[in-house]
């Protein structure tokens, strides 16, 4: 039986934003480097920066060290905004709706500190019961530890008495692992059919 659910909040909780411009072609235009360039540079701040092991300031420290480049700080604003991370109407109302049946629900997320300023101070996550960022708790998806933090939170659940739902397949492994119902979310109503079907199973 049912008994609690975990969302993703990008590209779950808003449109896909695969349509948008990366982070990471964003930095390629600011240093003048090519994608392929940066995208070595990237990976080399990404972990630890969504992990919230370092703050915004030692990433573009750490970026004009490697690069010789001096990035000004009007310039540097590479992350999704506001108009881009606002919660779907139709997900809102299906977050309500569950918690009005007496469901806990809560957000796990990857998500790095300054995007997570920009939803926190947009509202984004208000409707949640409890939120399990990576940047806040030091692992990021698909580590088992930041499954297992949100377990914690379910509290008294057991994981096959618990749904994720998350836009990354790699990102449902480890809670399928767990136990855990898994839906990989295409869009919001695929994703409310998908919930609205297991809780009439």
């Amino acid at each position: 039986m049912i008994k609690g659910f975990l969302f993703d909040y990008d590209g779950v909780m808003t449109n896909n934003n695969d349509a948008n411009i990366p982070p990471s072609e964003h930095l390629a235009q600011i240093l003048g480097k090519s994608p392929e360039e940066i995208n070595d540079l990237f990976m080399s701040f990404w972990p630890e920066y969504l992990r919230g092991k370092i703050t915004d300031e030692q990433l573009w420290s750490s970026l004009e060290d490697k690069t010789g480049v001096k990035v000004p700080v009007d310039q540097r604003d590479i992350w999704s905004k506001w108009e881009q991370l606002q919660p779907l109407p139709e997900m809102n109302e299906l977050i309500s709706s569950l918690q009005a049946d007496g469901y806990p629900v809560g957000v796990l997320t990857n998500v790095t500190p300054t995007t997570e300023e920009e939803v926190r101070l947009g509202g984004g996550y208000d409707r949640f019961d409890f939120h399990v960022k990576s940047c806040e708790v030091g692992y990021a998806k698909p580590e088992l530890e930041i499954y297992e933090i949100a377990m914690k939170h379910l509290k008294g659940l057991k994981p096959e008495e618990v749904v994720f739902t998350d836009d990354r397949e790699r990102f449902l492994v480890p809670a399928r692992a767990m136990g855990m119902q898994a839906i990989l979310a295409t869009s919001s109503h695929q994703v409310i059919r998908d919930i609205h079907r297991l809780l009439t199973i």
